[in-house]
């Protein structure tokens, strides 16, 4: 399971991380938008371009099983955020996305983490797509019930959701 290629919405472009975009991200943040032909503004530099940079660069361990895609708004060729996934075993894939604060409210999330999961449903393997978030992120409840996804379990201060793929359930 993994993203090669952009995945296209009406609005977005989520570009897939590869060997090639980190290579780039290593050269710096110009590198990076000439790559992906598009602004990398300072404001999702300064909280996730170090995601994009091998341990050398950060000196902290990063874990290459998460796959990450770029969120790029189509129109202003800007990256507006980024999702992510990652198995949790053949059947199970735990997921996540991030928008900067500029483009919450307006759907965004909801529009990339939807062609996320058409896409991961692509893989017969998978079942069952999970999700965390704080209880207090009101934002993410309400995004992650939009999505299709129930109320799983409650562990600490975090809500853990479940989607199954459609037809089934496995609870």
């Amino acid at each position: 399971m993994a993203i090669t290629d952009p995945i296209l919405t009406p609005r977005l472009r989520l570009e897939p991380v590869t060997a090639g975009l980190m290579a780039a991200a290593e050269r710096g943040p110009q590198s990076l938008s000439e790559h992906i032909l598009a602004e990398a503004p300072d404001e999702w530099i300064s909280s996730s371009y170090r995601l994009l940079l091998p341990r050398s660069k950060i000196g902290r361990f990063i874990d290459f099983k998460t796959q990450r895609a770029l969120v790029v708004h189509r129109t202003e060729k800007r990256v507006i955020g980024d999702v992510r996934f990652e198995a949790v075993d053949e059947a199970v894939v735990e997921i996540g996305y991030a928008i900067l604060p500029a483009y919450r409210r307006l759907g965004f999330a909801v529009e990339a983490m939807t062609a996320l999961i058409d896409e991961l449903w692509q893989d017969a393997a998978i079942d069952t797509l999970i999700g965390g978030c704080d209880m207090k992120n009101i934002a993410s409840i309400r995004t992650l019930r939009r999505l299709g996804f129930e109320l799983d379990i409650t562990r600490g201060r975090a809500f853990w959701w479940r989607l199954d793929r459609p037809g089934t359930k496995n609870f």
